[in-house]
């Protein structure tokens, strides 16, 4: 595809049949570019190489001149195309804002096209992801403080930490893989040691949402 259009571009010709050909040259460059990267399974959750974001920064790249180009010669199809592809490479490139506001464009345009369904849910099961994997990110340094305040004895920042992984865990926002592997109940089980009536009671409210989430992960809710 690049050859091809390198060889477009060297004629650089302003007749209209040409420039849809670039264009779908440059839609059918942008796709490929972006699909040699595409990750499944357990490789999907993880960060995207600096070699897929430089795919997918070249792919909008070109993408954005394909609108462009639909702008100009006021192709409504060409232009629905272009965002629809958009789209897919913001999914990849894991930005649900910028995939919501393509979203939002496309909807307006043709609000019938069943694929906009999927591309829909597949934006909120990625937010949901992404959430979760914020979640994992806070609910370790919260452990972390709650070490060292531990240690400090600073029952005052212990009782607020035992707080925040409380709001945390009842909130869904952590999983239960993730309560696991970091042995958060080690440290709430800690705190409760301290002597302190309010932060057991409060540990202890912590200790049942993790029993909890270890029970619905259990039966895979």
């Amino acid at each position: 595809y690049r050859r091809v259009l390198k060889w477009i571009e060297m004629e650089n010709s302003e007749d209209k049949k040409m420039k849809l050909e670039k264009c779908t040259v440059q839609m059918r460059l942008a796709k490929s570019s972006t699909l040699s990267f595409q990750r499944f399974g357990d490789a999907a959750e993880a960060a995207p190489s600096d070699e897929e974001k430089k795919a997918i920064a070249e792919a909008l790249a070109i993408l954005k001149e394909v609108l462009a180009t639909g702008e100009e010669l006021k192709n409504d199809n060409l232009i629905y195309e272009g965002q629809k592809m958009a789209l897919q490479v913001h999914i990849q490139a894991e930005d649900v804002t910028a995939a919501r506001q393509v979203l939002e464009k496309l909807l307006a345009m043709r609000p019938d096209d069943d694929e906009l369904k999927s591309d829909s849910a597949r934006i909120n099961r990625l937010e949901g992801v992404l959430n979760l994997k914020k979640g994992a990110n806070t609910i370790e340094t919260v452990q972390k403080d709650l070490q060292a305040a531990i240690t400090a004895t600073d029952k005052e920042k212990v009782s607020e930490l035992v707080g925040k992984l409380y709001d945390m865990i009842k909130g869904g926002e952590v999983t239960w893989d993730t309560v696991r592997t970091l042995k958060v109940g080690k440290d709430v089980g800690n705190a409760m040691k301290m002597g302190d009536p309010d932060i057991a009671a409060s540990a202890r409210k912590v200790v049942g949402e993790i029993q909890a989430l270890a029970q619905r992960a259990g039966i895979g809710l």
